[in-house]
């Protein structure tokens, strides 16, 4: 399937799929190029899980995609950087703790411990791109593991991103509920 996928529209799943999420945020800062923060989500790699459970997990993540208007990259030959299509603005920032708006009505997905570079880059402004992967993301954090984990899931079509921002500062709920100032 290609760009927003021609599936029929997906329920957006709640709380209790996306605690299970993980995250890895990352601030690409090649010289010459400007500085563009990553954030990966995606499900974690689980020993022996069901095929059932791993076609489920899949719908969920499109779910998510769908909702926020994420896209399979454009051109295959061009940098991932550089393929993406907004998605707008859906971070709120409150100190340490960053949620992100995933499309659900009542609940945002807590993002995993975003270095402080990171989130100035964010509340600056500056250039984010999420991605959500199908496959289960693998363990550890290294830069050139996510690269590596985007590349082949691209090369699957397997991977769906945007640009997005920030949308509000302060008041976010560890709890997940929905908090925004306006």
């Amino acid at each position: 399937m290609t760009g927003t996928d021609k599936l029929p529209e997906l329920p957006i799943p709640g709380k209790a799929f996306v605690d299970r999420l993980i995250t890895r945020t990352w601030l690409r800062n090649d010289i010459g190029h400007p500085a563009i923060a990553w954030l990966l989500v995606g499900r974690p790699v689980r020993e022996s899980e069901p095929r059932y459970q791993r076609e489920q997990s899949e719908l969920h993540l499109r779910a998510m995609c769908q909702a926020m208007g994420l896209h399979d990259p454009e051109d295959p030959e061009r940098p991932l950087d550089s393929t993406f299509i907004g998605s707008g603005p859906r971070l709120f920032v409150g100190g340490v703790v960053v949620e992100m708006d995933y499309g659900h009505p009542e609940y945002l997905l807590q993002v995993d411990q975003p270095g402080p570079a990171w989130r100035r880059h964010a509340l600056r402004g500056g250039p984010i791109i999420v991605g959500i992967g199908l496959l289960p993301v693998p363990r550890g954090d290294s830069t050139v593991l996510m690269r590596e984990y985007l590349r082949y899931s691209r090369a699957n079509a397997k991977l769906k991103i945007g640009r997005i921002g920030v949308h509000g500062l302060g008041s976010v709920s560890r709890a997940g509920r929905r908090h925004q100032e306006r």
